[in-house]
């Protein structure tokens, strides 16, 4: 079996047991599949691989509580306008707004939402193991496209810009999935993962993947951008400790 093909079966074993990943099996995810590294994808299948009597009492398990910021939710759901009518404001509903806000109503999330230049933003808080994020998951209804940006809640001082443009250039390298970006003009620093689901077939597990996948890339190098900003731990040094 080779690298690919492992990779595409870590995805269906996500899949179909994602909602039963620890934090520990999410890091271990983010890890393998950053690296790509056959036998750390084969290692990470078979930890987080569920047995058949996990599968028979799926039903049974009750769902991880994440700690969240008190974001409050301003519309839980929206009436769809089916796409072929193309009235006005078609663009701005859809079945990809739908399976966001799905995932998050299951997982009971706080959310806010508003509609704004043709998009759908939803936006709520995430209080990770390392740091706190405000997501925005921007949704684009007619190009089928949803981008979701976790902010970390630091605002680089001017004279650590160039040292932190570093450090993510360094955690991009080699990531399968999204990226970091650092806003020079304000110090912002985001991680960004997009995805096209043009005559996709999605679900509410769709969603989960992609904005976890993204919460935890984001969560994983929080300590090394503070330690380099506030730390005065070297850029290399930081990585490495980060991604050892």
């Amino acid at each position: 079996m080779t690298a690919d093909e492992l990779k595409s079966k870590l995805l269906n074993i996500v899949e179909n047991a994602g909602e039963k990943l620890e934090p520990d099996e999410l890091q271990a995810l983010s890890n393998a599949l950053k690296s790509g590294n056959f036998e750390e994808l084969q290692t990470v299948i078979q930890m987080i691989s569920p047995d058949d009597d996990d599968l028979e009492q799926e039903e049974q398990t009750k769902p991880v509580e994440i700690p969240l910021l008190n974001v409050e939710r301003t519309e839980r759901k929206i009436q769809l306008t089916p796409k072929s009518e193309n009235s006005e404001n078609s663009e701005l509903t859809g079945r990809l707004t739908e399976g966001v806000l799905a995932f998050l109503d299951d997982g009971d999330w706080k959310y806010s939402i508003e509609k704004a230049n043709n998009r759908n933003i939803i936006t709520f808080g995430f209080a990770g193991k390392n740091g706190t994020l405000s997501v925005r998951t921007i949704v684009r209804e007619k190009t089928e496209v949803v981008s979701v940006y976790s902010k970390l809640e630091v605002s680089v001082p001017e004279e650590k810009r160039l040292q932190i443009s570093e450090f993510l250039s360094r955690a991009n390298y080699g990531l399968m999935i999204g990226n970091f970006e650092l806003d020079f003009r304000d110090g912002e620093v985001r991680f960004k993962i997009s995805a096209d689901y043009e005559g996709a077939i999605v679900t509410n597990k769709t969603f989960k993947n992609l904005i976890l996948s993204g919460l935890s890339v984001a969560n994983r190098y929080y300590p090394g951008i503070m330690k380099v900003i506030w730390g005065g731990v070297s850029v290399k040094d930081a990585i490495n400790e980060v991604e050892s």
